[in-house]
This record gives C-alpha cells, sequence and structure tokens, in this order.
C-alpha cells in the first residue's frame, strides 16, 4: 500500500512538473507575440512610407530624365 501511494506521488509530482513547464511554454509563446506584434505593425507602417518616397523619387526621376532629354535635343 505504501509503495502504490509513494508511486502516485510521484507520479503526481512528474505531472504537475509536466504541467508546469508545458504552461511557461505558453506563457513565452504569448509573451512572444505580444511584443512581435506592433513591431510587425511598426515595421509595415515604416515600409509602407519608404515605398511612397520611392514612387515619389522615381516620379521625379522620370520627369528629369524628360528633361534631361529635352536639353539634350535642344543643343543638338
Amino acid at each position: 500500500m505504501a509503495t502504490e501511494i509513494d508511486a502516485l506521488r510521484d507520479q503526481n509530482r512528474r505531472l504537475r512538473e509536466a504541467l508546469r513547464w508545458r504552461d511557461s511554454e505558453n506563457f513565452l509563446k504569448y509573451a512572444v507575440v505580444q511584443c512581435v506584434a506592433p513591431l510587425i505593425t511598426e515595421y509595415e507602417k515604416h515600409l509602407e512610407a519608404l515605398n511612397g518616397q520611392l514612387k515619389y523619387y522615381q516620379k521625379q526621376m522620370g520627369e528629369m530624365k524628360l528633361q534631361l532629354e529635352n536639353v539634350i535635343k535642344e543643343n543638338e
């Protein structure tokens, strides 16, 4: 009887340890998601702003190219 009780206590202890381990892993995953989500949002906003700047500068470069071509034609 005492060995059965000891075995059950040992099993109970191992199960509690496993549960604590699983809970700590889930907490870490949740914490990482909570931490990374705002960073991804800010990154996407920054990327969107950079894409807007890129389009603006591409438009400017196109206009400058046309002006340069006109100057070259005038000088010929």
